[in-house]
């Protein structure tokens, strides 16, 4: 039977506190893997809560950390008001015959005769206790009681407190006066998350602020639907998945531009030079390059590597990298797409074998180019053409 624990909490930021405790429960409890569990939407709502999406890139990034430390995304995925009594049947249904483990501080024991369903919740899974600065002993431990009498199984983990928690990683100032939330208690691979995002000029809740304001809420829902087909793409091969997520929010953020207007962004953009007459002439195809210019301008993004997946989305080119080709691909496959024929096998392929996933997604826009008696684009001509040099006669 596997062991499993579960760290959950609004995560806003997670930092080595919370991680020193998912591993020393890891070890006094034997566990074989600690899920740690970010917050979607929780019952009670905290002012300043980050975006949900935000937080738990941070816990992928630092579940890199421990082996068996694996970031859980059912409370993010999940739409409506959060109860843990609802997230653990649903883990007790997705891992039959595991034991679940739920990890809380004492303050939070003490509160916890208010959950949804408190008595089932004590039921569900098993308890492990840490001390919390600021709560009595005496009480603790006559909660702890209380809860045994209703068939609790709870202990106690004596670990040293850290004099560090979120709301103080949030207030940390630097030089400037400013808060950074920069200081030695942050992970590092949480400002990694901002980072990515164009070095920190826009966070991603900032990005979906801007977007809802100036895209369709079709081409907005298409968006969500991208980013979390890149995002996952990403994690199954290996690649940056803060860089894709970013890509993927932006790749049409110039979609519900006038053409006119896509022109404008590119006059004074470097991208410009990329951009060919028939290209010019069309906003299907135009958005690309225009969303790259209007990355860089609008939303602060610096990463070349970014802008340039978000440029060549529309037509893929020539020695793609692996995120120009996710993102290519995310935009064709994410789940509010019309079916088209080999949808199912694209979808399928894109998270194990990405070069074939290309060709098949190159020779389906091909087929399509000319079904409707139009040209290829030379770009796309071109990504064809490496794809199948890569491939080789035997391919």
């Amino acid at each position: 039977m596997d062991r499993i624990g579960v760290l959950g909490g609004s995560f806003n930021p997670i930092h080595r506190g919370h991680l020193a405790m998912a591993a020393f429960a890891l070890d006094a409890l034997s566990l074989d893997r600690m899920l740690l569990l970010p917050t979607g939407n929780p019952p009670h709502k905290h002012e300043g809560l980050a975006d949900k999406w935000d937080r738990l890139a941070m816990v992928r990034l630092c579940e890199r950390e421990n082996p068996r430390f694996e970031a859980c995304d059912l409370e993010v995925t999940r739409a409506g008001v959060i109860y843990t009594f609802d997230t653990l049947n649903l883990l007790r249904a997705r891992l039959p015959g595991a034991a679940f483990c739920y990890l809380i501080g004492a303050d939070t024991l003490l509160e916890l005769h208010t959950w949804h369903r408190a008595d089932e919740v004590l039921h569900l899974c098993s308890f492990a206790v840490f001390g919390r600065r600021g709560c009595a002993g005496k009480e603790v431990i006559s909660c702890m009681e209380g809860m045994r009498r209703k068939g609790a199984d709870m202990c106690w983990l004596d670990m040293p407190p850290m004099d560090i928690s979120s709301t103080m990683v949030r207030e940390m100032k630097g030089p400037d006066g400013r808060r950074h939330g920069a200081g030695r208690g942050v992970h590092p691979k949480s400002r990694a998350v901002r980072a990515a995002e164009g070095g920190g000029a826009m966070t991603r809740e900032e990005m979906l602020r801007r977007l809802k304001k100036t895209l369709t809420s079709q081409r907005y829902a298409h968006t969500l639907g991208v980013e979390e087909t890149a995002v996952r793409m990403a994690r199954a091969l290996g690649a940056d998945e803060a860089k894709a997520s970013v890509a993927a929010l932006l790749h049409d953020c110039a979609k519900c531009c006038s053409l006119q207007e896509m022109h404008a962004y590119i006059q004074n953009d470097s991208v410009a030079q990329t951009v060919d007459m028939s290209m010019r002439a069309s906003g299907a195809l135009m958005h690309g390059p225009a969303g790259a210019a209007r990355a860089r301008q609008e939303y602060g993004v610096e990463d070349p590597e970014v802008l340039h997946a978000i440029r060549y989305h529309t037509t893929g080119c020539a020695d793609m990298s692996t995120l120009d080709k996710i993102i290519y691909l995310a935009d064709m496959v994410e789940p509010g797409r019309r079916s088209f024929p080999g949808l199912a096998e694209l979808r399928a392929l894109c998270e194990t074998d990405l070069d074939a996933a290309m060709r098949m997604a190159l020779l389906s826009s091909a087929e399509h180019v000319k079904a409707n008696r139009q040209t290829l684009h030379a770009d796309t001509q071109r990504a064809l053409e490496t794809l199948t040099r890569q491939e080789g006669p035997n391919g």
